[in-house]
This record gives C-alpha cells, structure tokens and sequence, in this order.
C-alpha cells in the first residue's frame, strides 16, 4: 500500500500523514482507530507496535 493509499484510506492528506509518520503532529485517536481498523490490529497492538519502533 503506498502512502497516498494509506492517507486515502484514513481520511488524510499525504502531507498530513507524513507529518503524523515524522512526529511533526500527532494523531488524532480517530486516525489511530481508523489505521488500527484497516489492518485488522487492535488499537493497542497498533500502539505498541509504534512505541517498539520509536525505541
């Protein structure tokens, strides 16, 4: 899936979702559900997947 998919997907722009990927912004919790949702994780997977990459 390319960025451009993803962003669709979830509502975003690619700018927005680059800068939610760069931690420029963070994202709202409805973009964590709806990104969760897409690829049939739960939130809390998809959070501690996230926290494992940033360390």
């Amino acid at each position: 899936m390319t960025r451009q998919q993803l962003a669709e997907q979830i509502g975003l722009s690619v700018d927005a979702l680059r800068e939610i990927e760069a931690g420029v912004n963070g994202a709202k919790i409805d973009t964590l559900i709806s990104i969760a949702e897409l690829f049939h994780i739960s939130l809390r997977v998809y959070l501690h997947l996230c926290k494992n990459r940033k360390n």
